[in-house]
């Protein structure tokens, strides 16, 4: 749960850096002619690269977190876990 947590954390990160930096880049080529070559590529792969963060988010995030999920829940019990507990229901006595 926490990894999960983390991955969504990062990825949103990851997300909104590359959302500002596309902006910034899209504002320096609407001004500025003579460009450096980062700024080119922000501006033309910045697109393709959030479709390709999209494409993560859709299909890899659930895929990551149901392949952890499905480790821990085929561990095995500790050698200290007694199961669960059990109520006894009063009307059986």
């Amino acid at each position: 749960m926490i990894f999960s947590y983390l991955i969504a954390v990062g990825f949103h990160g990851l997300w909104n850096s590359s959302a500002v930096a596309m902006t910034i880049s899209d504002m320096i080529v609407a001004q500025n002619d003579s460009v450096p070559a980062i700024v080119k590529i922000f501006h033309e792969g910045g697109p393709i690269f959030i479709i390709l963060l999209s494409m993560v988010a859709i299909f890899g995030i659930p895929i990551i977190t149901r392949r952890f999920t499905s480790q821990s829940e085929e561990s095995p019990p500790s050698s200290d876990d007694t199961g669960p507990i059990l109520a006894r229901d009063p009307r059986r006595i």
